[in-house]
């Protein structure tokens, strides 16, 4: 797993596939990387939508996956705009809200897959794994 921060000169991103986990909770996205690497798969971990945009910027990642509720830019708003730069790259949102709740509805097709938490994780790797680039 490898953390980047938009503010840090040298953050490094690797060069084969990774998934980019954006949660401000490190208690939340530290096991997922942790998950993610067991399963194989690179990971770059973010603490903000706007470091995830940062990262974007610098380079794609083959898949995204966030939290819905985070300071100032919240999932939602994250997957429109990576949305309109990367068309292509697959979303998904893991999440302990009530998405029935008027707060959080998540317009449709926005993201590929919801995940609630407490999270399966075995029926997420698979699904990862399918979304995954050869």
């Amino acid at each position: 797993m490898h953390v980047f921060h938009r503010s840090g000169r040298n953050s490094f991103l690797p060069e084969n596939p990774f998934i980019l986990l954006v949660d401000d909770d490190e208690a939340s996205w530290r096991p997922l990387a942790e998950l993610v690497r067991h399963a194989g798969f690179t990971s770059v971990a973010v603490g903000s939508a706007a470091d995830a945009l940062a990262c974007c910027r610098r380079r794609r990642p083959d898949i995204l996956v966030t939290d819905l509720v985070m300071p100032r830019r919240d999932g939602r708003a994250l997957a429109v705009r990576v949305r309109k730069r990367f068309p292509g790259v697959p979303i998904v949102l893991v999440t302990g809200q009530n998405l029935d709740h008027p707060d959080w509805i998540v317009p449709s097709g926005l993201f590929e897959k919801i995940f609630p938490k407490p999270l399966d994780f075995d029926r997420f790797i698979t699904i990862i794994a399918r979304m995954m680039p050869a």
